[in-house]
């Protein structure tokens, strides 16, 4: 073998080397990585999962893993505000108030729509036209809670019962989060069982979401804010929500 050659098979050697232990110790690393844990709710709606993928990407420019833990909302809301999980995944801004020891990023991670369903047309135009029907809302969305605050309204666990109770006449409108609305249709369609005759009203309202850290991470906080600010400069929160919107079905009735 010549000179040139020998040091050619050497520099191959040692390449191989580099990309074995890159190899190696890469995942490793990855798994060194702290973990940073946060609650939602047990759905997996286009919401929850759009921001999931947007705070994953967040977090793993500051060196972090994200963990979502999915619990009932109002458990996840009180176990995150008592200190037991890192944060929330989304909220919007006004929970602060009432769990005061969660912080929201102040960069926001998208926003969400709140329709009103019935199954004959109504006049309706803002919360405050809500306040004459028996309503009906998902337990532990705080945004319909704080907006029909002394109105005639039940709670359900599920988005698909709130169509169900169209159906048989127990409400007259049910108020959905746009997302959690289509995931329930859908899965009702799937099981023969979409109501016959029903309306979506319109927009009720449109708000911001926010990430939430619990105020032990208040040093954390700024940085998570720069991510969200680069991710959103770069047009990548943008596009996610776009992509999101295109796979979306079935359309509102």
């Amino acid at each position: 073998m010549g000179v040139e050659q020998g040091r050619g098979w050497r520099v191959m050697r040692s390449r191989c080397y580099v990309w074995l232990l890159a190899a190696v110790l890469l995942p490793a690393l990855a798994a060194e990585r702290p973990i940073i844990t946060l609650t939602t709710g047990e759905t997996h709606d286009q919401t929850t999962l759009v921001v999931d993928h947007i705070m994953t990407q967040a977090y793993a420019r500051l060196g972090y893993r994200l963990q979502v833990v999915r619990l009932p909302w109002r458990r996840g809301l009180a176990q995150a505000n008592a200190g037991a999980y890192d944060g929330e995944l989304f909220r919007v801004m006004a929970v602060a108030a009432e769990f005061p020891n969660l912080e929201p990023v102040p960069t926001p991670v998208g926003a969400v729509e709140f329709y009103a369903f019935a199954q004959q047309p109504l006049p309706l135009a803002g919360w405050s036209s809500l306040a004459p029907y028996r309503l009906g809302g998902e337990m532990g969305v705080k945004h319909v809670e704080y907006h029909t605050r002394g109105m005639q309204i039940s709670f359900t666990a599920k988005a698909e019962q709130l169509f169900l109770m169209l159906e048989a006449g127990r409400i007259e409108v049910a108020i959905l989060e746009k997302n959690s609305a289509r995931l329930a249709l859908r899965e009702l369609a799937a099981r023969g069982a979409l109501p016959a005759g029903l309306h979506a009203l319109g927009l009720i309202d449109q708000v911001p979401l926010h990430t939430f850290l619990h105020h032990k991470h208040a040093a954390l906080l700024p940085k998570v804010d720069q991510a969200l600010r680069e991710l959103a400069a770069q047009g990548l929160i943008r596009r996610a929500w776009d992509e999101s919107n295109a796979d979306t079905a079935p359309a509102m009735p």
